[in-house]
């Protein structure tokens, strides 16, 4: 009877390992493949544009059809063609070098493919050594068939009102942060309007969610705010 628990729990052990294995290898190859540097390149355009801090400034994120600013983390497909970035086919974001942004407007054309999920990152970090995939930070959701966060939520805080676009059809978003508001627009609509002091500085990012799943992003500006003038208005 002893021989024979041990055996079992031998056999079991060797099982738990086993699968492990699969997990363990995706990790690393996630990591490894596309891990944050350590520090931003001396000539990042958007580093100076914030470094610069001048309130009312506007800051073109995919000039010129190229992609300078930014770097990928993780596994995801990421192409620019006639200004069109292109996420498709796999797990991970596509982040600015700059994490100093604070107060600002972002505003982003978005066009999805059926069934796609995304979203865009703002006072954002990265993650620490665990199975997430994706930043930590505010998110505004894209996802048209999400019922709990459809497009233009503040993922898992505030639920977006109205009713979301549809799939395969440009549509512009807006997020706006000051101080502790936040606002998000779908179409020029609000949908979102929350207090929140969670998040106060990070990054942008843009999310790849998944094998089948394919978003489009285009015309993307960043619009500088005071951050005076953000919390005198509050």
């Amino acid at each position: 009877m002893i021989k024979g628990i041990s055996m079992r729990h031998f056999r079991a052990r060797w099982l738990c390992l086993l699968l492990l294995l699969p997990c363990c290898a995706g990790f690393l190859l996630f990591r490894f493949i596309h891990w944050p540097p350590a520090s931003p390149p001396e000539t990042d355009p958007l580093t100076a544009f914030v470094s610069a801090g001048i309130p009312g400034s506007e800051f073109l994120l995919f000039p010129n059809g190229n992609l300078n600013g930014w770097y990928p983390v993780g596994i995801g497909r990421w192409t620019i063609q006639d200004g069109i970035l292109s996420i498709r086919h796999g797990i991970g974001y596509l982040a600015t070098h700059c994490d100093t942004l604070t107060d600002f407007t972002l505003s982003l054309h978005v066009r999805t493919g059926p069934q796609a999920n995304s979203g865009v990152f703002f006072r954002a970090t990265h993650p620490s050594w665990d199975l997430r995939p994706w930043p930590v930070g505010y998110e505004a959701q894209v996802d048209h068939h999400d019922p709990r966060n459809p497009t233009g939520s503040l993922y898992n805080r505030h639920t977006a009102s109205g009713h979301p676009p549809r799939d395969g059809e440009w549509f512009t978003m807006d997020i706006t942060v000051k101080g502790p508001s936040v606002q998000i627009k779908i179409n020029q609509e609000v949908v979102v309007s929350a207090t929140d002091t969670t998040y106060q500085t990070g990054f942008l990012a843009l999310q790849a969610h998944g094998p089948q799943s394919w978003v489009e992003y285009k015309d993307g500006r960043l619009l500088l705010l005071d951050r005076k003038e953000s919390e005198e208005g509050h």
